[in-house]
């Protein structure tokens, strides 16, 4: 652990002396890497939960992964009460969890 703590510290020196735009140019790498890795997290079939605007959990099934969102469709409406039709939800991948 204290060569992982060693190792943020020696980033975040290195990162500090960046000019603005390098510094942007650092997250959006780092940014776009933490997307693809949460991407290739989930697949189609897969059981997965995540909070809605109003705050309840919903659960249901990953029908596809995009780039940028993940298609869930579930029986749950936005206050997560259950529902006769299944509703597709598209989530942004760092929000969505396994269930």
């Amino acid at each position: 652990m204290a060569d992982i703590a060693s190792t943020f510290a020696e980033v975040y020196k290195a990162a500090s002396t960046l000019n603005r735009e390098d510094r942007q140019t650092l997250e959006r790498m780092l940014s776009d890497q933490l997307k693809s890795e949460v991407r290739r997290s989930f697949f189609p079939g897969d059981k997965v939960k995540f909070k809605s605007r109003t705050g309840a959990m919903i659960e249901g099934i990953v029908i596809r992964v995009n780039q940028k969102t993940v298609k869930v469709s579930s029986k749950m409406d936005k206050y997560g009460q259950v529902v006769t039709f299944p509703m597709t939800w598209i989530v942004a991948p760092q929000l969505v969890q396994a269930a």
